[in-house]
Formats: C-alpha cells, structure tokens, sequence
C-alpha cells in the first residue's frame, strides 16, 4: 500500500478548533457524497463477490444470516432464532433501495488522513469492509449519533422516512451483532 500523506483525523481532532472540526466534519460529509454515488451492479461485501445479490432485500438477509452464523460457530450467546427473522420482517423498506451504492461502512476518524497544518483531507483508508448497499447504512448516519456538520457536508435531509428510519435499525442492529460477536 502506498503512503498517505497527513496524519489520522483522531490523532488531531482535539488539537483543533470548533470551526476546524466542523468544516472537516462538512468536508468528510462531502466525500462521503461523492462515495455512495459510484454505483455497483449487484449488493453485497465487495470483496465477496459469489455472496451478492441482485436485490438488497435479498443480500441484506444474506450478510445478516452470515454474522448471525458467525456467532453460533464462536459460541456467542444470542436468541438467533428471534434475529434470523428480523430483515425478512422488513423486506417493503429494505426494497426501496433499487441501486448498490458503494459503502465505505467503517469512516471514522482513524480512517481518515488529513493534512496537519491546513485541515484538509488528505485521504481515507481500510475499504476492508466496503460493499454495494444502501448508502444510509453508512454509520455516520447513526449508529453513534448524528453529527450536524456531516449531515450538512452530505446534503442529506432529516429527519428520516418511516422507512429510511426503519433501515437505520436494522442497520444498526446489523452493526452491534458484528460488535457482540467479533
């Protein structure tokens, strides 16, 4: 891999100033944006390209059942029963989404680089978990909170649709399985 100029983003956040960080905060928005409109042609982990599949309703229970399976051969304690139905349950707001979209799904300030003396971006990293889905799967739209600036850099409108609102749980339900069972 080659270099990336800059420094991580987490390294510096406290050193900078409220300004600093909101414009960063507006500027990762920004190239988030501009990640989650390169379009795919089937959902799923881009670097599992013989579990994809041709709808996100389709793929999204696939990635599902397979970190509920992780879980079982580690041992993990979990009602899997109950948690295997869940995406099925929500199979109408899963398929409003009708284009893979490229996701990032692990931007956070360790994986972004930003150049110490003027602020800027300088690069992002760890695709390691990227893959075709919906871009509001991206963690950044609440998983851990919602930042203002992000939103803003992104252009997206809040607050969500009762369906967009119901993706971002199971999302984030998708996400705290992976946390309990990894």
């Amino acid at each position: 891999m080659d270099f990336v100029e800059g420094v991580p983003l987490h390294k510096q956040r406290e050193s900078l100033t409220q300004n600093e960080q909101s414009e960063i905060d507006r500027q990762i928005g920004a190239y988030l944006r501009e990640m989650n409109a390169i379009p795919g042609s089937e959902f799923g982990y881009f670097a599992q390209p013989d579990e994809r599949r041709n709808t996100w309703p389709e793929a999204f229970a696939r990635i599902f059942a397979n970190v509920l399976e992780d879980g079982r051969m580690a041992g993990v304690e979990l009602p899997y029963d109950e948690l295997a139905c869940i995406p099925g349950q929500y199979t109408e707001a899963l398929a409003e989404v009708r284009s893979p979209r490229l996701v990032h799904w692990d931007l956070w300030d360790g994986n972004i680089f930003i150049d110490p003396v003027n602020h800027q971006i300088t690069g992002i990293i760890d695709f390691e978990r990227a893959l075709w889905a919906d871009p509001l799967m991206e963690c950044n739209f609440g998983a851990f909170g919602i930042n203002p600036n992000f939103i803003a850099g992104y252009g997206l409108e809040l607050p969500y649709s009762p369906r967009q609102a119901i993706r971002r749980s199971l999302y984030n339900t998708y996400l705290y399985l992976i946390m309990v069972i990894e």
